[in-house]
């Protein structure tokens, strides 16, 4: 599922992008919360939502793991304010 998500996020279509950012979500799902991979494809679906044109729900996740999300040392902390 990673492998087809991080295609998808290269791509420059709409709804490429948005299916990117549901498959994102599903696999952050799957993982311990807080882990480095949990952060990873959380910082992948506010990328895709981003690049599908979608800033307000981006820049919300974003805000939302930056008030929310456990583990978040600087350097995660750094990456999720780069999203804003």
């Amino acid at each position: 599922m990673v492998s087809t998500a991080e295609l998808l996020q290269r791509c420059k279509e709409k709804a490429a992008l948005t299916k990117a950012a549901e498959l994102w979500g599903t696999i952050a799902a799957g993982m311990q919360r807080g882990s480095d991979p949990w952060h990873e494809a959380k910082l992948a679906r506010i990328q895709s939502l981003r690049k599908a044109g979608d800033h307000a729900a981006a820049e919300k996740l974003a805000n939302y793991q930056l008030l929310t999300a456990p583990g978040l040392t600087d350097s995660w902390r750094k990456r999720y304010r780069a999203e804003l």
